[in-house]
């Protein structure tokens, strides 16, 4: 089973603030990554299913929720792959507008 876009997003911000906080209220991951209560819910449901996450308590509508040990590995690991996406997306960038600067510099000449 595969990860959907919105919990690889719950489950990296939630390995981010690991160091910080031990449990984390549902509502702030909410408004912390723009997501519903309807997305949170089922990235929240999915992150339990995997063994990734445990919910600790429910007051008024609102769960908390801990990291497996699991979770905090998969979390770290998504985290390191989303950035090494990020840099080899800049770095193709960087090298196109180059090649465009060069290519429209000697045209001119």
């Amino acid at each position: 089973m595969s990860l959907g876009a919105m919990s690889r997003r719950v489950l990296i911000r939630m390995a981010l603030m690991a160091h910080l906080k031990d449990c984390y209220r549902s509502r702030d991951l909410e408004l912390d990554l723009g997501l519903s209560p309807k997305q949170m819910s089922m990235a929240e449901s999915q992150l339990m299913q995997m063994g990734l996450v445990t919910r600790l308590s429910v007051r008024g509508g609102e769960s908390e929720l801990q990291l497996s040990a699991k979770g905090l590995k998969k979390g770290q690991q998504l985290y390191r792959e989303s950035r090494w996406r990020w840099g080899v997306g800049a770095a193709l960038l960087i090298v196109l507008a180059l090649g465009l600067f060069f290519i429209s510099y000697f045209q001119g000449h």
